[in-house]
């Protein structure tokens, strides 16, 4: 838990901090308000740096919300599926029962009880995925949501060190167009 900063206020030089008429739970009540502030500050703050970045361009390509620029290689989502699963055996692939349009990518690991536990890393579209993430706008321009595209799931498996870079490019190439996302956490 975060230290708790307690602030000394002056009463004609009577210092008032810490004085027993505030009782535990008080001062508890107060620090755990002050915790929930600080939490709802910095979900605010990373919502609002989400929405900016959702429709930033990607290099080259200005806007991402255009299916003709963001298309790129389109594949379907079982054969992303199918190469993945010659890059990482533990990776676990299937339907979504909450939106099956979309496929679950998990990896398995073992629980330490002799089987094995699902972890999810994140969906994909099962019938036809862009290349790149095609993020769909309102008609006021705010963002609605997103497509991930192919190349934005390599991403994440990358970071989480479940396949490699150089196995994403033997195995999907090189990406169809210069993207500086693709090329930031890649190198």
């Amino acid at each position: 838990m975060a230290p708790i900063h307690e602030q000394a206020r002056d009463d004609n030089s009577r210092v008032t901090a810490g004085i027993p008429s505030l009782s535990s739970s008080r001062r508890r009540e107060i620090t755990e308000s002050q915790l929930m502030a600080l939490y709802q500050k910095a979900c605010q703050t990373e919502y609002q740096k989400n929405e900016q970045s959702a429709l930033a361009s990607d290099g080259a390509m200005e806007d991402t919300s255009d299916w003709d620029q963001v298309v790129g290689i389109p594949l379907e989502g079982w054969r992303v599926c199918a190469r993945l699963k010659k890059l990482n055996h533990n990776l676990w692939f299937e339907r979504s029962i909450n939106a099956p349009d979309h496929l679950g990518i998990y990896v398995l690991k073992n629980d330490f009880k002799g089987g094995q536990e699902k972890q999810f890393i994140c969906g994909i579209p099962a019938e036809m995925a862009p290349e790149f993430t095609l993020r769909l706008k309102n008609e006021d321009g705010s963002v609605k949501g997103k497509i991930p595209g192919w190349r934005n799931t390599l991403m994440k498996l990358i970071r989480t060190r479940l396949i490699t870079a150089e196995q994403a490019f033997k195995v999907f190439g090189p990406p169809s167009r210069d993207s500086e996302m693709w090329a930031r956490f890649t190198t």
